[in-house]
This record gives structure tokens, C-alpha cells and sequence, in this order.
């Protein structure tokens, strides 16, 4: 977010949500609360031109995908020689 005198103020958070073939959750709740000394410092010249921008950004792990690829094929595998016998 930018104020009136265009001086950018940030906010990140990092963490880790979980895919179809990988076990924990798939929510990541990011309500980081906290204070700011510079924004409220400048709070008269942000409220005056109030202008944000957000964006998200995604790691995919590609080997990860296909090690879970490979654990279902080889389990269903299995099953499906256990039901043949």
C-alpha cells in the first residue's frame, strides 16, 4: 500500500497449505495480528489515498507430486494382486 507522500508499506506471510498427496491441512489461515509503528506513524497520509495491491504467489513441487503418484500406483498394485489371487 502506498500513501500520499508514495512511500510503499508491506505486509508478507509465509506458510504451507497441503496438496491431494501429502497429509495435513489445506487451509491457511494467515490472521497475523500485530502493530505497526510506522504505519501508525503515518496514518494521516495512507488514509488520504488509501491504494493497495495484493498478490499471492505458489510453489509447486513437482517431485512430491510424483512420489505420491508412484505410492498410489504401486498400493493399487497391490490390491489389485491380492484381488487376482
Amino acid at each position: 500500500m502506498k500513501d500520499a507522500n508514495n512511500v510503499a508499506y508491506t505486509l508478507s506471510a509465509v506458510g504451507h497449505i497441503a496438496g491431494t498427496f501429502e497429509s495435513g491441512s489445506r487451509d491457511w489461515d494467515w490472521n497475523l495480528p500485530g502493530v505497526s509503528p510506522d504505519v501508525a506513524k503515518n496514518w494521516a497520509a495512507i488514509n488520504q489515498t488509501p491504494t493497495m495491491h495484493t498478490e499471492a504467489a505458489v510453489n509447486f513441487d513437482v517431485g512430491a507430486l510424483v512420489d505420491g503418484l508412484i505410492q498410489a500406483v504401486g498400493k493399487a498394485a497391490a490390491v489389485i494382486s491380492i484381488a487376482l489371487a
